[in-house]
């Protein structure tokens, strides 16, 4: 509080007496309330108020900062989309970047964000849905004593570039490395004699399983071969098949498992 009340030396010896100490009072009181009252909003915070100053300054100051994000949420837009504000208001969102159901906004650089499909963000968090599932519309003659590929006119669904219905169409060719789940099946028609084989293989060098099927009396022989396996892009795999029955036996086409070929990442 500055020094309001004017400087008097009292002598040595010289007391006041009880009217000049009210007179001393009064004149303090005077002064404050002069000094202090002006603009001062007395209005008790939560009902309590201390007298003669006192403020509600901080409701005050949380009531304005209430209005003015209220008074900015009902103007128009002027930043093509609401912003949320970090604590030195630099940092923006904006909605319109979002323009469809599962989009997402990730971070490119700092302070940057872009929008990204839902596929491409599970690409970038590894879990993209990455695989083929292919099938032959029709039958396939497979000579006897001999290892022939399967190929596949068709596909349920690829989402890599992994099949190609026009050219080299037994293979699956990975097109982004990892782990993947390779599965085949194939019905052979009905025979009586010898056995039965199904393949996996790699880059037609290696083979990744093999599954050997004693033919089936009076009945089609059921075949499935499966794997998993790390591959690098451009890795293909194929399913081959095998029957020593003496003659030609066709592969069954029959709607959703033969024949059926599918690889799938899983990590």
């Amino acid at each position: 509080m500055p020094n309001l009340i004017p400087k008097r030396k009292l002598r040595t010896g010289t007391y006041l007496d009880r009217s000049g100490i009210d007179n001393l009072i009064a004149h303090v009181e005077y002064v404050t309330e002069t000094t202090y009252s002006g603009g001062i909003d007395d209005t008790p915070v939560d009902g309590v108020t201390i007298k003669p100053i006192s403020s509600n300054w901080a409701y005050d100051e949380a009531a304005t900062r209430l209005a003015n994000a209220a008074a900015h949420v009902a103007d128009s837009d002027p930043h093509t989309g609401y912003r949320l504000e970090s604590a030195d208001h630099t940092q923006y969102i904006k909605h319109a970047l979002v323009t469809a159901a599962n989009d997402f906004l990730v971070g490119s650089v700092s302070g940057v964000a872009v929008k990204k499909t839902l596929t491409e963000t599970q690409a970038i968090l590894g879990i993209a849905s990455i695989g083929a599932r292919v099938y032959n519309s029709g039958t396939q003659a497979i000579p006897a004593s001999s290892v022939t590929a399967i190929t596949f006119d068709s596909e349920r669904y690829d989402t890599d570039s992994i099949h190609n219905t026009g050219t080299n169409t037994s293979r699956l060719t990975c097109n982004t490395a990892g782990y993947y789940i390779i599965t085949g099946h194939v019905e052979f028609a009905s025979n009586n004699t010898g056995i039965r084989g199904v393949y996996i293989k790699l880059n037609n060098t290696t083979y990744l399983n093999v599954n050997i099927y004693a033919s089936v009396p009076s009945s089609a022989t059921q075949m499935l071969v499966s794997t998993i396996y790390n591959l690098e892009a451009t890795d293909y795999v194929e399913v081959l098949v095998y029957q020593n029955s003496g003659t030609t036996l066709n592969s069954s086409n029959n709607a959703n498992y033969s024949p059926e070929f599918m690889m799938q990442r899983i990590g």
